[in-house]
């Protein structure tokens, strides 16, 4: 550059010209200070594929501030289709509710307070903290009820553990969330029993 410095911009790797070398990428890395170190392995271990794709990132993150998207739009339908094919699942297109889990008509999924108001048998339309619901089929039937919030209080979780103690549901809260990634978690409920057969076949 004119001035002296050095670009933090990611190499050019247009058609027009030779894409960059591991060298050039890793110098271009090094100079970011606040990624010149990493916990996530030693820089001479990564490909020159892996340093470009984090420079480039860091490129959106410093100009356009949209790095999480860019994050999301890649791990979003990478992460859903592998829990579909993990399980052996299909999502359903009709509306989520944790009653046709146990093989109940829905009552009111579409109520923004559909958990508050269980039907007379105690079984709520959504759990609680519920948000960006879905419902995963097996076999022709209703599996697993999966939801993506940005985050649960401490009520929630406590009336979440209830819910799944009351109806024999195991719930399982990861960081792998495919609504958006990297901004919510996902939290997935089964019966326990599915859980425990499909454990023992794949024992």
């Amino acid at each position: 550059m004119a001035d002296g410095t050095m670009s933090t911009s990611p190499p050019n790797t247009s058609d027009s010209q030779e894409p960059a070398t591991a060298e050039q990428i890793l110098e271009v890395y090094k100079r970011m200070p606040r990624i010149s170190t990493s916990r996530f392995g030693r820089n001479k271990d990564k490909s020159p594929l892996y340093l470009q794709a984090v420079a480039a990132l860091r490129a959106v993150a410093d100009k356009e501030r949209t790095s999480d998207l860019v994050f999301a739009e890649v791990y979003a339908p990478l992460w859903e289709v592998g829990f579909a094919r993990a399980y052996g699942l299909t999502k359903t297109t009709k509306s989520a509710c944790l009653r046709k889990l146990f093989g109940k008509r829905c009552g009111s999924a579409g109520h923004r307070y559909a958990s508050k108001f269980p039907d007379s048998e105690g079984f709520p339309c959504h759990p609680p903290g519920c948000d960006h619901p879905s419902l995963w089929y097996k076999d022709g039937k209703p599996y697993a009820f999966v939801y993506h919030p940005y985050g649960l209080r401490t009520d929630e979780i406590i009336e979440l553990g209830k819910l799944c103690e009351r109806l024999d549901l195991n719930v399982e809260i990861d960081a792998v969330s495919w609504h958006y990634p990297g901004k919510t978690i996902s939290v997935t409920l089964t019966h326990k029993l599915s859980r425990e057969n499909d454990r023992s076949a794949n024992a």
